[in-house]
Parts: structure tokens; sequence; C-alpha cells
């Protein structure tokens, strides 16, 4: 499975991310989260906290890349 991450000022509701060539065709899941930046760092448990129960874990995937992962 290959990822891209980027770290990038949202400046436009226009992306051009030039690596996204090798993806043309194929089914991508695109995750956007905001960044926090230092002074927030003392909300992060809040963050975190506000997260519980909104996460949903794919179990079937994560069986499958443990399964690919196996040497």
């Amino acid at each position: 499975m290959k990822t891209i991450h980027k770290t990038l000022k949202i400046e436009s509701d226009v992306i051009r991310i030039p690596e996204l060539k090798e993806f043309m065709g194929k089914e991508v899941e695109v995750i956007i989260t905001e960044k926090l930046v230092k002074k927030d760092k003392k909300n992060q448990m809040k963050h975190f906290l506000n997260l519980a129960g909104k996460i949903d874990i794919d179990e079937e995937a994560i069986y499958r890349l443990r399964e690919e992962s196996k040497i």
C-alpha cells in the first residue's frame, strides 16, 4: 500500500499534489486533519477525548494488514 503524507497550509479549495499521478485510476481514501500548532498542545487531550466513540475501526483491514506483514 503506497501512501503520501503532506503537511501544507490550505489557501484555496483546490489542492495540487503532483505525486497523485501514480494513483490515477485507483480507488483511494483522502483524509484531511487539522494540524495542532505548538500553542494548542495543551488542548490535545481535549481534542483526543472529543474523538471518543467517533472513530470507526475496520477490523478486516487490520487483519489483512497483519497477514500481509507476516514474514
